[in-house]
């Protein structure tokens, strides 16, 4: 990185991490939404954005929308064109973010080395994909389980000083 940045290195490192972590509680909200959608194709508008609101109390608890009547009757996800689009999008893009490039960013820290002969193992092409299974050792965990990012959460914490 210094060689690209140079003495902005770690401002880059920083702000990079300060965006994947950011990304993650919308991707989280969103990925379980199309799962109601397909199951009740007949539901109404109302009921479609009371599926939304809960999905946003629940990980995305401080976001608000003042006066805009739209969003705040909880219609803000009409707005986002990958969820009619592709509506599992965010299964493949947040569970692969959070499974394995962050926690293995945070065993980076404790373990260059071997995270980066896991990181090799885990590219080489297989004949069918693998996602990680709990209980193995120095495996990322399970992305959608509880607890699977405390690790990343206090690497962050540490790294970006908050």
């Amino acid at each position: 990185m210094e060689r690209f940045f140079g003495d902005g290195a770690q401002t880059y490192r920083e702000g990079h991490l300060s965006r994947s972590a950011a990304v993650l509680p919308y991707g989280v909200a969103v990925e379980p939404l199309p799962a109601p959608r397909v199951r009740t194709p007949n539901a109404t508008a109302a009921e479609r954005h009371a599926m939304w609101q809960s999905m946003e109390k629940r990980y995305l608890p401080w976001r608000t929308y003042g006066d805009l009547e739209r969003p705040s009757r909880g219609a803000f996800w009409q707005s986002q064109l990958h969820i009619y689009r592709a509506p599992f999008y965010y299964i493949d893009y947040t569970a692969p973010r959070c499974a394995c490039a962050l926690q293995m960013w945070a065993s980076s820290y404790d373990d260059p080395a071997g995270t980066l002969e896991r990181l090799r193992r885990a590219l080489r092409p297989r004949r069918r994909s693998r996602i990680p299974q709990p209980g193995h050792e120095r495996r990322p965990r399970q992305p959608l389980r509880t607890g699977a990012l405390s690790r990343v959460v206090a690497r962050a914490k540490e790294v970006l000083a908050v």
